[in-house]
């Protein structure tokens, strides 16, 4: 059976110049990506009737979901396009009138005689009301179209109350799965270099995600039969890189980890500023493993508060494997944690030498006899360096344990 296609309109010169981020597309697609529905084409369009008019005119998807420019100002356009692309007249529609009045008296403000234009629709569509404002959703049965208003609030309540019921009033759906592997400590290429010879079936389509903590392998298909036997493959040869699947963070994965196990976490940090903490402590329920966090940042501090020998940091230097062992069993023995973690580095933009260079750090951690110390060379800006320097030792701590 052919699947059901759709198109993402959203109309407005400040999404196409960039000085709005166009939030409403992804959200619509997720929507009717996860009820069924196939997404065929997503497009920014200006505030001007002929273009507008003539994409819708020529449209040709079961589905056409329009967001912006029903507001009551001279470039909200999008009513009078659609009287254009159908060659037809705009409508006062008097109960829309009457609500969007409703509206302002219910809050106490004074309506500006422009907000009357809210409550113009064009021949063959139907208004319906909007809850969270003032201009109603458009809608008309053929060809499907839908319009909602460009305030995010307001289209993403109409989205899910009406549009989606509609949608599948009107066609034969069958929602897609996703099934997802997430893996960490592991390149996309890596990655794909290790699975690129498993068949997938072509009902299923397979995506590699990359994000900041690793690479998602998300399978999607009608049919999850399909899916569970090429997602056991894949799990076969990723099995010592994943750490989880949809829905799961790291942060997430680790604690549930730690409070099987009753185990206890402290940390040293260094070049990451306390963010390793800040991952963790977002989780709710952090209190039930995690002691704390301290950020040792200068020498005079690694060796007061994480107990690092001075003549450590001497022989060594700041940013060394041996330094940041010992700061882990320095905060390790202070606090009693059964698992200890620390990370020193040089996130520039200075700092760096030539056996040393910006990028470079060291994380240590430590978890009953087992002993994890690396020094690794990351890349990118201060920030993008403290993030993957995060996230690095994030799996170094679900290793540990694990």
């Amino acid at each position: 059976m052919k699947p059901v296609s759709a198109c993402i309109l959203t109309i407005g010169n400040e999404l196409l110049f960039g000085e709005t981020i166009d939030t409403n597309a992804a959200f619509i697609a997720q929507q009717l990506t996860a009820a069924g529905v196939k997404i065929a084409r997503k497009a920014t369009l200006p505030d001007t009737i002929a273009t507008i008019a003539q994409v819708v005119k020529n449209q040709e998807e079961d589905i056409c979901i329009i967001t912006g420019g029903l507001g009551p100002t001279d470039d909200d356009l999008t009513r009078q396009a659609l009287a254009r692309a159908f060659n037809t007249r705009l409508f006062p529609n008097q109960r829309q009138a009457k609500r969007i009045e409703a509206f302002f008296k219910r809050f106490k403000r004074p309506m500006a005689q422009s907000n009357y234009v809210q409550a113009l629709v064009p021949q063959g569509f139907a208004a319906l009301d909007n809850d969270f404002g003032t201009a109603p959703m458009l809608f008309r049965k053929k060809p499907f179209i839908c319009v909602l208003p460009g305030v995010p609030r307001e289209a993403r309540n109409l989205m899910t109350s009406a549009v989606l019921p509609l949608v599948q009033s009107h066609f034969r759906l069958t929602p897609i799965v996703h099934k997802e592997i997430k893996t960490t400590g592991i390149g996309e290429s890596s990655l794909f270099d290790r699975i690129k010879d498993i068949a997938v079936p072509a009902s299923i389509t397979l995506a590699y995600l990359p994000e900041i903590s690793g690479v998602v392998v998300r399978l999607s298909g009608r049919n999850t039969k399909a899916i569970v036997p090429l997602r056991n493959k894949i799990r076969a040869r990723l099995r010592e890189y994943i750490y989880g699947r949809r829905g799961d963070t790291l942060e997430s994965v680790i604690q549930r980890i730690f409070i099987r196990k009753k185990l206890t976490l402290a940390l040293a940090e260094s070049c990451t500023g306390g963010l390793i903490a800040s991952k963790l402590v977002a989780v709710p329920g952090s209190s039930r493993y995690f002691l704390g966090s301290v950020v040792c940042y200068s020498n005079a501090l690694k060796i007061k508060m994480a107990g690092v020998p001075k003549r450590v940091i001497q022989r060594y230097g700041a940013v060394s494997e041996e330094t940041a062992l010992a700061m882990t069993q320095g905060i390790r023995r202070k606090t009693g944690a059964g698992v200890a973690l620390s990370v020193t580095g040089i996130a520039g933009p200075g700092g760096g030498t030539k056996k040393k260079p910006v990028g470079t750090v060291c994380i240590a951690c430590v978890s009953g006899h087992k002993r994890i110390v690396e020094k690794i060379q990351l890349f990118g800006g201060r920030s993008a360096i403290q993030e993957r320097a995060a996230y690095t030792a994030l799996n170094f701590i679900r290793k540990s344990v694990q």
